[in-house]
């Protein structure tokens, strides 16, 4: 592997033959070199660490045409593959979905044993295999794991695929995952003080808990005033609420622990439908609720139009995995919540005070989905805990 003082005497050869050809081309070779480098540099772990996010520290490789096994990862030919660093993963937009190998080596310089929690994230993830090699023995901490098998077969049971690990003394350990994940590639491992995980775990669980229960109870709330008003825009509400609390529980991981535990289930299938419900019952919650083929025929047919136009897209997503859909998916989304403040505007300039709850509710939603897509794309990152959604917040 290159050392600084080669790369910089390659770089002064290449200036000194003046050719821009030449200079290109090494130019470029030295580039790769240097990222093959960088991407095989160590993950130094200390006693004191608390938390660390691995995910611009791996390396990895997309498997398009899903013909490579482990033996070839960890043989000597390992390095000819065309390994990238994570840094390029985490600048990406959306990255294609399908099978992708990741490669990370922990190290501990200490003079004790440092116990670790092994984290992987995000229920999109249909197969997840993880591997562990130290002195050249190969130990399957899971396989198979992912929506594609069912919640007991995991190592542990938690909403995530978690896994304790340990580092002896001036000894170091090589991770490499395989992750197969549609309809968008979604991938994050996070090592933890074991204390620590298990400190922010129960704090998370109480703050998922008395979400849950408020939106349970504002579902059975708004079922009530149905059944005594008979206003359908209260049963769209019902319906909306109660679609979004399921999105909620997938995102988070819980409604695979919980509700769709077994195999059998075709758990994105379920996903997309709920997708599909929350967005035509949004739209007709606004509908009715504004009065808007009283108040602006117009935006009512556009927010019909929008919804509809979504749920095709989020179909489309499902079956065919082709990525500008998601784009587009993003796009038409945003545009319906924007027509939806939009509607709310209109209907409180003429008059209708309860309009005006509306636009308030809507502009923390249009704002949160802006936030969410720009996460999405890869434009914001987020850091800490992972995001969740208050009562009108889509994902």
């Amino acid at each position: 592997m290159l050392q600084c003082r080669e790369a910089a005497v390659i770089i002064t050869m290449v200036l000194a033959a003046n050719s821009m050809r030449t200079l290109n081309y090494l130019c470029t070779l030295l580039g790769l070199l240097l990222a093959l480098e960088c991407a095989a540099k160590d993950i130094v772990i200390n006693p004191e660490l608390g938390k660390l996010v691995l995910d611009e520290q791996l390396s990895y490789l997309h498997d398009q045409q899903q013909t490579l096994d482990l033996s070839q990862l960890v043989g000597s030919d390992s390095e000819s593959l065309n390994w990238q660093a994570g840094t390029q993963r985490a600048g990406a937009l959306i990255m294609a979905p399908g099978l992708y190998w990741f490669k990370g080596q922990l190290r501990n310089d200490s003079e004790q044993t440092i116990d670790l929690v092994l984290q992987t994230e995000y229920p999109s993830i249909k197969v997840a295999d993880l591997y562990l090699i130290k002195d050249n023995e190969i130990e399957t901490l899971y396989a198979n794991a992912g929506l594609d098998d069912a919640f007991t077969n995991r190592p542990i049971p938690h909403r995530t695929l978690i896994n304790p690990i340990s580092l002896t003394p001036h000894s170091s350990i090589t991770l490499i995952w395989r992750i197969d994940s549609e309809p968008l590639f979604q991938f994050k491992a996070t090592i933890w003080q074991p204390q620590l995980f298990i400190d922010r775990d129960q704090h998370r669980q109480l703050f998922y808990g008395l979400l849950y229960g408020c939106l349970i109870v504002m579902t059975l709330y708004n079922l009530f005033l149905f059944f005594a008003c008979r206003q359908r825009s209260y049963f769209y509400y019902v319906l909306y609420v109660s679609s979004a609390t399921y999105l909620i529980a997938a995102d988070q991981g819980h409604a695979y622990q919980y509700l769709v535990t077994d195999s059998n289930w075709e758990k994105l299938a379920i996903y997309a439908f709920m997708y599909i419900v929350n967005f035509n019952m949004f739209a007709q919650f606004s509908i009715h609720f504004l009065n808007l083929k009283k108040y602006a025929p117009r935006l009512l047919l556009g927010i019909r139009s929008l919804a509809i136009l979504s749920s095709l897209i989020a179909f489309g997503v499902l079956t065919t995995g082709y990525l500008p859909l998601i784009f587009i998916g993003l796009a038409s989304m945003s545009l319906l919540f924007a027509a939806a403040l939009a509607a709310g505007i209109i209907v409180r300039r003429a008059g209708v005070i309860s309009a005006g709850h509306f636009i308030i509710a809507m502009m923390i939603q249009v704002f949160t989905l802006i936030a969410s897509n720009m996460t999405t794309l890869g434009i914001l990152s987020i850091s800490g805990y992972q995001k969740v959604y208050p009562l009108l917040v889509l994902r």
